[in-house]
């Protein structure tokens, strides 16, 4: 079953390890919502008997860590609240009436995906990650990672680069993790085989960033936990899926037949393609990406992978209550006559589809949202709000430093190669033709970029 003409589905994209943003749920907690309570309780109940403490005085607050510092503080409760947060938005989504046709989860979010498609409880969902951590826990002990451990690192080029890269050094443990598509791969090993990886890297021009992971996933090191972890899960009850899912490391959807404590075992070692599994799921057909959880990590890849993708980001920033309501006046514009989605998991081809008229989607007939993270409008504030969420997760600042005032060189040290980057993120995320040399120049600043972009978009319109 393929995708009709005219016809978009929307898949609902659940992020793995550097994915949490501390204070994405801050406002529904605030109010008292249902089902973010509901969630943490039930993971601070498991997490309580399993781990002997709560996950929510460490997720919530005023003196809530970051990320980075909770990955080093307790990186089993940095786990659980990335879990929560993506169950959490997808139950807010569905009980205001949206529920995505499909989900894929990237590496560690596959577990989160295989929740909210109903294939486990909530309940145990959680039983599973304390396991997983448990025996993470006892490899790391024993020293089969290696001291002091293992690590991920994001380079910037593709897959065939960086499998050269690791043939140069002749690493044993390095290997080719994670297939972000054409810009982007990760590569997990011990962590000194990482930080010499890290080296020559750099020497070759190649930018990387240490991911907050706390183990070296879809690496033989984790080789040894795997029947373990598989005995652990067995023993949890699966249900049929109410929504299918798709696995970027198995490539396929998942079926009800599968034993998938066996599978998830099996990922542990495996890499994930996640560039392939867009390129599968949309087969050069339009489609709607929502990312269910912390920032925009996945949609920004997507927007890179695929020029027909429509890509909101309910939690980027801002207040997430009033970009979640926006979400779901978008989506729900054309889907109050929807069809029931069909599906079969054992046809090679098929793919679930929405009765969303296109149209709608590509902002002819609604005005896109702030959470839309692809502007199509020649709106100012629009493009200055995604540029700078672009150059701060390219650049690891945070948005504010991004003032229209500054100068990209001078004042943010952004050269001419880097330059050069960012604006192939802004010609693909605007769909805009790639301007001659590909820099900026040494005195552009952000209004100045923001205005050439507004110029071209208004042309590109008429």
């Amino acid at each position: 079953m393929g995708i009709p003409e005219g016809i978009e589905t929307v898949v609902g994209l659940v992020p793995g390890q550097g994915s949490y943003r501390r204070g994405c749920l801050d406002a529904f907690r605030q109010r008292e919502d249902a089902n973010v309570a509901e969630v943490f309780e039930t993971i601070d109940t498991i997490s309580t008997e399993s781990l002997g403490r709560k996950v929510t005085p460490l997720v919530f607050g005023a003196n809530a860590p970051e990320a980075d510092e909770l990955l080093t503080r307790d990186p089993d409760v940095l786990q659980l609240a990335t879990f929560g947060v993506s169950v959490s938005i997808f139950r807010v989504l569905a009980s205001r009436g949206v529920r995505p046709e499909i989900l894929l989860g990237h590496s560690f979010g596959e577990f989160a995906a295989l929740v909210c498609g109903g294939a486990y409880s909530l309940a145990d969902g959680v039983r599973m990650l304390c396991h997983r951590g448990a025996l993470l826990h006892g490899l790391a002990e024993d020293g089969v990672l290696g001291p002091p451990g293992g690590r991920m690192l994001s380079l910037s080029c593709n897959r065939e680069r960086a499998g050269l890269v690791l043939d140069l050094l002749g690493e044993a443990t390095l290997t080719v993790a994670v297939e972000n598509g054409h810009g982007q791969t990760v590569v997990s090993g011990s962590s000194d085989a990482v930080g010499r990886l890290a080296g020559v890297a750099a020497a070759l021009g190649i930018d990387t960033r240490v991911l907050t992971s706390p183990y070296p996933f879809h690496n033989r090191l984790l080789a040894g936990m795997g029947s373990l972890f598989a005995e652990k899960a067995a023993g949890l009850r699966q249900q049929p899926l109410e929504i299918p899912v798709f696995s970027p490391i198995t490539g396929r959807f998942y079926r009800d037949s599968d034993r998938l404590a066996e599978l998830l075992s099996a990922h542990l070692v495996q890499p994930v393609r996640f560039g392939s599994a867009i390129g599968q799921l949309s087969r050069g057909r339009a489609a709607i990406y929502l990312e269910l959880g912390g920032g925009s990590a996945l949609t920004s890849l997507v927007s890179q992978i695929s020029s027909n993708a429509t890509c909101l980001a309910p939690l980027r920033g801002g207040d997430a209550d009033v970009r979640i309501r926006h979400v779901v006046d978008f989506l729900r514009g054309g889907r109050q006559d929807s069809e029931p989605v069909g599906f079969d998991a054992d046809a090679a081809d098929s793919v679930p589809t929405a009765r969303r008229p296109a149209e709608v989607a590509k902002g002819t007939g609604t005005k896109l949202p702030e959470a839309v993270v692809r502007v199509e409008s020649a709106e100012r504030e629009d493009v200055l709000a995604t540029l700078r969420g672009i150059f701060a997760e390219a650049l690891e600042y945070p948005e504010e430093v991004f003032t229209g005032e500054s100068e990209l060189e001078a004042d943010l040290g952004i050269d001419s190669l880097r330059q050069t980057e960012l604006v192939t993120r802004l010609v693909t995320r605007f769909d805009l033709p790639s301007p001659a040399g590909g820099s900026l120049g040494a005195r552009a600043t952000v209004d100045s970029v923001v205005d050439l972009i507004v110029t071209e978009l208004s042309r590109s319109s008429r």
